[in-house]
């Protein structure tokens, strides 16, 4: 969650990047702080994009 203080958005691919972990860790991780509630989810042409609440 720390990221978002200074990315507010960010996709699978920047996270993954971002800390070294592969797009599928990345995905769990973002889908997981979806589902409790600390992120949003806007579904875009090339995936989905994570926006802190």
């Amino acid at each position: 969650m720390s990221l978002f203080t200074h990315y507010p958005t960010l996709t699978v691919k920047e996270y993954a990047v971002i800390l070294d972990i592969t797009t599928a860790d990345a995905q769990a991780a973002l889908e997981k702080l979806y589902k409790e509630g600390k992120l949003d989810k806007k579904t875009i042409k090339n995936g989905s994009i994570y926006i802190k609440k």
